[in-house]
């Protein structure tokens, strides 16, 4: 799942309620990095939100009863 800083606590009670909780979470980095900063600082920032996906969604887990 991707959220932003602003919505990780409604993201985390979200999955708790429809019994997800150990579902993975990719918190996009601050707006203002990527809004306000140059294309090489946008760039570094959206390579490494992708880095995180990557390795969350490759790694086997179980599965919730």
């Amino acid at each position: 799942m991707l959220v932003t800083e602003q919505f990780v606590n409604l993201a985390k009670v979200t999955f708790k309620a429809k019994g997800a909780s150990s579902t993975p979470m990719i918190v996009l980095p601050p707006t203002q990095v990527t809004a306000f900063g140059d294309d090489a600082q946008s760039r570094a920032v959206l390579q490494t939100a992708i880095d995180e996906i990557v390795a969350k969604v490759s790694v086997p887990r179980a599965l919730e009863a």
